[in-house]
């Protein structure tokens, strides 16, 4: 993934999920939703008419869903010197934020500027799970 590729999500606690790569069909079906999703003007612009990032987008949702987090937003990075994919948390989060990290294999730190509680999942060139 280029920096210029990356996105955050925001995410809380509970959650469900797709697992896009558990089988040809369900690979099929999240070809089908990208798709979708990439023709779709409301969607961000990185997105847009690329299918590969946002089946990455779904594969990386699917993985934090199915670690009981829901994924409120998700959208372009504010900037794109991001070194690694990383867990940011307001104050308050950091038991879940260190945890949802250690999940993903990611870092963690708290940041300024978030709510109370609340998680950002900044995926940068070095993305979850060391690929």
């Amino acid at each position: 993934m280029t920096m210029a590729e990356e996105s955050l999500a925001k995410v809380s606690e509970h959650g469900g999920t797709i697992d896009v790569f558990a089988s040809s069909s369900n690979f099929e079906n999240a070809q089908r939703m990208a798709k979708a999703l990439a023709s779709s003007s409301m969607v961000p612009e990185a997105y847009r008419g690329n299918l590969p990032n946002v089946l990455i987008a779904i594969e990386l949702a699917s993985r934090i869903g199915a670690m009981g987090y829901t994924i409120s937003k998700v959208g372009r990075a504010d900037r794109f010197d991001y070194p690694s994919s990383t867990v940011y948390y307001g104050p308050g989060a950091s038991g879940v934020g260190t945890r949802l990290a250690r999940q993903l294999s990611v870092d963690a730190q708290q940041a300024p500027g978030l709510l109370k509680d609340e998680l950002l999942v900044v995926v940068g060139p070095k993305t979850i799970g060391g690929s």
